[in-house]
């Protein structure tokens, strides 16, 4: 069917009763949600209704990766989505609009108004660390620390020379290692 032209696309199929979504992002990266207003949003012309954490249903967080057992299904991360006042990350989800058409949908999710209580994010490793914990159990496992690799200072980078040719690049150490990959130029280059 495919090849003669026949097969129906996905858009071809004619679906009934559809309603559309327009999400609503946090605009912060960290705190908490002091008043969210969705009154507006809810009086819009074609709107069926605006969900939000105090709306939604209430979900409980997934396992991460429990390997024991597949069928319950798993997820790589346990942030949950509307389900509380707390800013976890800039672009979380905070709102949905529901409406009969896309069009009234985004424009119910524009009248959703949001304000914060902001608070300092942490960006960087050395922010979060004072925070660090170990887990019970790593994917069933219990958890283990050991010491990591001993600290040495890094080895002087080795003197190394690079040909481009029309089709490799190869590059050469005093070990006389060759290390080989495509390359579509022409050009010769040593450094040390």
């Amino acid at each position: 069917m495919k090849v003669r032209g026949e097969a129906r696309f996905t858009a071809e199929f004619k679906v009934t009763d559809v309603v559309d979504a327009a999400l609503v992002y946090i605009t912060i990266a960290n705190g908490k949600m002091a008043k969210i207003d969705t009154s507006r949003a809810e009086a819009a012309q074609g709107v069926l209704a605006v969900m939000t954490h105090k709306n939604a249903p209430r979900m409980q967080a997934p396992p991460i990766v429990d390997f024991h057992d597949l069928g319950k299904g798993f997820a790589l991360s346990d942030l949950p989505i509307m389900q509380d006042d707390l800013v976890h990350w800039d672009g979380e989800p905070v709102a949905v609009a529901i409406a009969k058409t896309l069009e009234q949908a985004e424009y119910a999710a524009s009248l959703v108004k949001v304000e914060y209580e902001a608070e300092t994010p942490a960006l960087s490793f050395e922010g979060v660390k004072p925070h660090a914990f170990v887990p019970p159990n790593i994917i069933g496992e219990p958890s283990e620390i050991k010491g990591g690799m001993s600290i040495r200072p890094l080895r002087k980078p080795r003197r190394a020379s690079t040909m481009f040719t029309k089709r490799r690049v190869i590059t050469t150490t005093p070990s006389n290692r060759l290390r080989r990959s495509l390359s579509g130029t022409t050009l010769a280059a040593s450094w040390c």
